[in-house]
């Protein structure tokens, strides 16, 4: 689909809840946001490391500085993480009206990463060690059930 990735069409799939998409659409979307993810899990994955060992050396000739802006760059991926569930939020509720469904559907999967990532040490102090397990399963049985209805079942559309 040429064109697929202009300025108007972007605002369209990732800033607007109304509207209907096609599983073509739906999956180059994600696909793009799931780069999107990785990436920025990647950066702040060596940035922890990179926090970890400079608390590690703290002491009084470490620069406190370098150590704020690590963390800031911490806060920073986690705006980055919301916006991208956010921006999922509006390429499914798409898929979902284009399916005939409630486009809150959409809501679903980035609730259960919140409620995993929030709940998932707290289980662990109750269930150990099986608290994160048990988020990290309900998890992905929320994911897989969101791949199969907006990816590969047959919409109005197509």
């Amino acid at each position: 689909m040429p064109g697929l990735f202009t300025r108007q069409n972007l605002r369209f799939l990732f800033r607007e809840d109304q509207g209907v998409i096609d599983r073509r659409t739906w999956w180059l979307a994600v696909t793009l946001l799931g780069a999107v993810w990785i990436i920025a899990a990647l950066i702040a994955t060596a940035l922890r490391y990179a926090i970890v060992s400079a608390v590690m050396r703290l002491d009084n000739s470490t620069n406190m500085l370098e150590l704020m802006q690590k963390m800031t760059f911490s806060g920073i991926f986690n705006i980055v993480m919301i916006l991208v569930y956010v921006c999922y939020y509006f390429v499914s509720a798409k898929r979902f009206r284009d399916l005939g469904r409630s486009p809150y559907l959409g809501l679903i999967l980035p609730a259960a990463i919140y409620l995993a990532a929030s709940f998932g040490p707290v289980l662990n102090a109750f269930f150990p060690p099986y608290g994160s397990w048990l988020a990290g399963v309900c998890l992905s049985l929320v994911a897989f059930w969101n791949v199969v209805v907006l990816g590969f079942t047959k919409g109005e559309l197509n």
